[in-house]
């Protein structure tokens, strides 16, 4: 994955790429030392919940380009997760655009592959069991440590079910 999102970076004009999963987690990161891990952190989590207001999806060919101050935000759904492209204000989208829709692929295609390494084992969190008024809207409170999900994550979950139904 690295090596897919370092050669986006090499498309004139682009500062960095990130491939974001759908829980709002940094898979794979290629930017300058001088970005924060704490702020691509940040940055994946309001992507991630904000891709259901959006309704990217992995189906459409589309790219979403917001434009700053100095800067472009680019925005491709896969279908695990949303590539995001930094790049400076002056970048030609119609000549990054092919770049972004081959790395999507690239990148889909190594998501859905099988890691060749084991997992490491995971913990089973053990919490006690919840009492009558620790329950919010069905679901456990932040408080017994297992955070709620975001009302945008509930709607891209539900979204994404609905459309991947029989055929």
């Amino acid at each position: 994955m690295q090596t897919v999102l370092t050669q986006l970076n090499a498309v004139p004009g682009v500062v960095g790429s990130m491939l974001c999963d759908g829980d709002g987690r940094c898979v794979a990161q290629a930017f300058p030392s001088l970005f924060d891990a704490t702020l691509l952190g940040e940055a994946a989590r309001v992507v991630a919940d904000g891709t259901a207001g959006l309704e990217l999806s992995a189906e459409a060919a589309s790219v979403v380009d917001f434009r700053y101050g100095e800067s472009r935000l680019l925005l491709k759904a896969l279908a695990r997760g949303t590539l995001l492209v930094l790049c400076s204000q002056d970048t030609n989208p119609q000549f990054l655009t092919p770049s972004l829709t081959v790395a999507a692929s690239k990148l889909a295609r190594l998501q859905a592959a099988p890691s060749t390494t084991p997992a490491p084992p995971t913990a089973v969190p053990v919490t006690a069991p919840a009492a009558p008024g620790d329950e919010v809207g069905g679901r456990r409170s932040p408080k017994l440590g297992v955070p709620a999900p975001t009302r945008g994550l509930e709607e891209l979950h539900r979204r994404l079910s609905a459309s991947k139904g029989p055929k």
